[in-house]
């Protein structure tokens, strides 16, 4: 149930990263973020690319273009077409449709 509890809390006060100490919203997290990408070896890997990610697993997921611009907060939709990328899964989809002509 702690869990259900935590995403309520962040729903309501409208944040996604929240200090557990103090309940309050973490400032910055972008140092944090940085060396958990370090200590996990990974390269080129930025809290900006986040967003790329967001983006595209929501259309992978059938989430319509337009409702992630509004949740990324792009004005351009030109924007959002740039951070959502096409899957290997949704391009095997295509190709299986194309072959059922």
């Amino acid at each position: 149930m702690k869990n259900s509890w935590h995403l309520k809390f962040i729903v309501y006060n409208s944040y996604v990263f929240i200090n557990p100490h103090t309940g309050e919203r973490c400032k910055e997290i972008k140092t944090g973020f940085n060396k958990v990408v370090e200590r996990a070896k990974i390269d080129k890997f930025t809290f900006h690319d986040l967003r790329h990610t967001v983006g595209t697993r929501l259309v992978a997921k059938g989430i319509d273009i337009r409702t992630v611009q509004e949740f990324l907060s792009h004005s351009q939709i030109s924007t959002t077409q740039r951070y959502a990328h096409a899957t290997p899964e949704n391009k095997l989809k295509a190709v299986v449709v194309l072959n059922s002509f």
